[in-house]
């Protein structure tokens, strides 16, 4: 399987501040909520998740667009928790 993505859409919402993340994700039940779940915690948007099908248990590479207007913690901080 490759990690290629499909980026034949473009994300413009003006006046906000959106950041694009390829995470990998371990695919489970909680994978996705757990992000969910770090982002609402610190003020973050998500606006866009795309992946590719996968089996549970499988690492997949996901792109992410958020919006991190209303970010109440430093970037890198923020970046950490989701690691």
């Amino acid at each position: 399987m490759g990690s290629e993505f499909d980026l034949s859409r473009m994300l413009v919402l003006p006046g906000r501040k959106l950041v694009g993340l390829r995470l990998m994700l371990k695919i489970d039940q909680e994978a996705l909520s757990s992000v969910i779940h770090i982002a609402s915690k610190h003020r973050v948007v998500p606006v866009y998740f795309a992946s590719s099908p996968s089996i549970l248990g499988e690492s997949i590479p996901v792109l992410a667009f958020l919006d991190i207007t209303d970010l109440n913690t430093s970037f890198g901080e923020f970046i950490s928790k989701l690691k």
